[in-house]
């Protein structure tokens, strides 16, 4: 009974807070007029999520009637299992540049939400033992202020009820942005750029089915450089799930 009181008191707070600091639509950033909204209305029904065949391997959309997998995944293999993304990174660009660089961390609960979707649409019930956000360097983490993947992380995990663990991979190499690599530079370039934090204890990892969780996926390097050290301490299967993911022709320019 007291828990309960507790909680209705937070959800009071938060909603005062809201009507003195309105929150903004994570998706257009103008500010929404009720207390709670994650989207606005219009905003809402206009996310541009994707939409028909996929990729099975990584979630891209697919435009030939016959394929299953995208070029990408046809030409290169893939340590991790298969993953999905509800967005295509082109139509989410903005929203997302404000997310990692404008300070709009409270939108992780709003992408949180569209994720949580995707994963209980590409996912079975209990599939996915423990989620892990892909992790930042220590000196990107400190200029930026956050991880917006260790946020996407938490909110997810307290939406499917699934134990998260923001510490549990260390990023030991800084690399330089990828967005401008060809896939196998990016490939070389996070060559064992990811280890298992072994103050995380390593046992957390062995026969489970592990979620990485991503913004954005473009080759698979990333997510494939955070499989590795996790496949290799005993998890049973590695899979993703982006916020976005880019298309072939974006990944070209």
């Amino acid at each position: 009974m007291k828990t309960d009181v507790i909680q209705v008191f937070r959800k009071g707070f938060g909603n005062c807070v809201e009507l003195l600091f309105p929150r903004r639509c994570a998706f257009c950033d103008r500010p929404v007029k009720l207390p709670g909204i994650l989207f606005c209305p219009d905003c809402e029904k206009a996310l541009p999520k994707i939409r028909g065949a996929r990729c099975e391997k990584c979630g891209r959309p697919l435009f030939g009637k016959e394929e299953t997998r995208c070029p990408d995944c046809r030409r290169l293999p893939h340590l991790f299992s298969r993953g999905s993304a509800p967005f295509v990174y082109r139509d989410m660009q903005m929203p997302i540049y404000r997310f990692k660089y404008g300070g709009r961390a409270e939108y992780a609960e709003a992408f949180a939400s569209v994720m949580e979707e995707e994963l209980r649409r590409t996912f079975l019930p209990g599939e996915t033992d423990l989620i892990v956000p892909v992790p930042l360097h220590e000196r990107r983490l400190q200029s930026r202020g956050y991880n917006q993947a260790a946020l996407l992380a938490i909110e997810l995990g307290k939406r499917c009820h699934i134990p998260v663990e923001t510490d549990l991979l260390i990023r030991k190499k800084d690399t330089a942005p990828l967005k401008d690599q060809t896939p196998a530079e990016r490939r070389k370039n996070l060559s064992d750029a990811f280890c298992i934090n072994r103050l995380s204890h390593k046992n957390k990892v062995q026969f489970k089915n592990i979620l990485l969780v991503d913004d954005i996926f473009t080759t698979g390097a990333t997510i494939d450089a955070c499989a590795a050290p996790l496949l290799f301490a005993g998890a049973s299967k590695v899979c993703f799930l982006s916020l976005s993911v880019s298309t072939e022709d974006e990944e070209k320019r």
